[in-house]
């Protein structure tokens, strides 16, 4: 366990997907530069900033295990899967042998990945869609679990052997690149057919059609794995730990290494109107725990509507609304803080992709010497001196910096 001061508040904020590149629409400056970012940039000012690598290099993301080295663990030396962690995040009983799969909605046109989220889908629309799925494979192994708006369940009792590939990584791409492959992978296309199948004349794309909106075409399959251990982070680090994120996954992934979680339900869509209730519940918190861990994918959901403004709108509500509040609350704090600043990922107004890669991160508080004085930007993190290669050990350099 490594010693750490008690006396001294910590605090997290994950703004995930807020690193981008130039956008001519922005007159070529990144949504982080184009965005009135106040409170980030004091941290910056009187803190460092520098790049950490959550994905290692020649590795496609993976933004669950990204999440995880977020928190401190090393997800080459623990096994972390997508689908086992969004089931923990929504309560749901499932058996240590059963096999979870993440079950996205998607719009595919033509063998093109047109939209990962399924062209902004509801739950309750949603649901009406794994209820057909459930119909269609009801007397067979598998199962679907309605989730969160595009993001759903499979699971099975029997182990499949396939290699999947997250969506996030081929819109705008022929799928024929992310086809299942593997042992099973017949079985698993299968699936994927008879799903664009049933989709196709549903009477929910029918009205998505008329009103202008994308249909859901087809299910993606991806992010398989059974439900293992993780690291606990109180017995790594000997901190009283919460956080508070709207997306079951990151839920998931935080309750399964022992933190506290307060799980804010969201909105439909990239709705900004959940960080004031997330800052208030991070404020509360500090008052009972050592670290705090706000996670929220506002500027992650825009960046993947290619978005570029609305992009922008969120970082400067994340700013205003959740950095500002936890910073108030941090500088009462008599025997000192340290706040940490970083997305998991870059995601890319551009193309509508995330990608994995360094991604600029910001700390500032006791102990922290402020060195070049310049905004949380990403052109400012990559031009410093401070760069981590192994993702999971930021966490150990934010929390012992001197």
């Amino acid at each position: 366990m490594i010693d750490l001061k008690h006396t001294v508040k910590y605090a997290i904020v994950i703004p995930d997907g807020a690193a981008d590149e130039p956008i001519a629409e922005l007159h070529g400056l990144t949504p982080l530069e184009a965005a009135d970012t106040t409170n980030l940039d004091w941290l910056a000012v009187n803190g460092r900033c520098g790049t950490v690598s959550l994905t290692p290099p020649r590795q496609p993301l993976a933004m669950e295990a990204a999440m995880a080295a977020m928190l401190g663990c090393d997800p080459q030396e623990n096994s972390v899967a997508a689908g086992p962690l969004m089931a923990a995040g929504l309560h749901l009983p499932t058996d240590p042998t059963d096999w979870i799969f993440l079950c996205s909605l998607v719009t595919i046109v033509d063998g093109v990945l047109i939209d990962p989220l399924g062209g902004g889908i509801s739950t309750r629309e949603a649901s009406r869609l794994i209820d057909l799925l459930n119909k269609e494979f009801g007397a067979a192994e598998f199962r679907f679990i309605c989730g969160q708006d595009w993001r759903h369940l499979m699971v099975t009792g029997r182990e499949i052997s396939v290699r999947t590939f997250p969506p996030h990584s081929f819109v705008g791409e022929s799928v024929a690149n992310a086809a299942p492959r593997g042992r099973d992978s017949r079985q698993i296309n299968d699936i994927l057919r008879a799903a664009h199948e049933l989709f196709a004349d549903h009477e929910i794309n029918a009205v998505r059609r008329d009103l202008g909106e994308s249909p859901v075409t087809d299910i993606w399959l991806w992010g398989a794995g059974q439900t293992k251990p993780l690291p606990d982070f109180r017995e790594q680090f000997g901190l009283t730990v919460a956080a508070v994120a709207t997306d079951p996954l990151v839920c998931g992934l935080a309750g399964r290494m022992g933190w506290k979680v307060v799980d804010v339900r969201c909105q439909d869509g990239y709705t900004t109107a959940d960080l004031d209730e997330m800052a208030a519940a991070a404020v509360a918190l500090l008052d009972d725990c050592d670290l705090v861990c706000v996670h929220t994918a506002c500027a992650d959901r825009a960046g993947l509507a290619g978005d570029p403004a609305a992009k922008v709108a969120s970082i400067e509500a994340i700013d205003r609304q959740i950095v500002g509040p936890i910073l108030r609350r941090l500088r009462d704090e008599p025997d000192g803080w340290r706040m940490l600043v970083a997305p998991t990922h870059a995601t890319l107004c551009g193309s509508r992709q995330r990608i994995g890669g360094p991604v600029p991160f910001a700390v500032s508080g006791l102990g922290v010497e402020a060195l070049i004085r310049q905004p949380y930007t990403e052109r400012i993190a990559e031009e410093s001196d401070l760069h981590i290669a192994r993702g999971h050990q930021l966490m150990e350099y934010f929390l012992t910096v001197r």
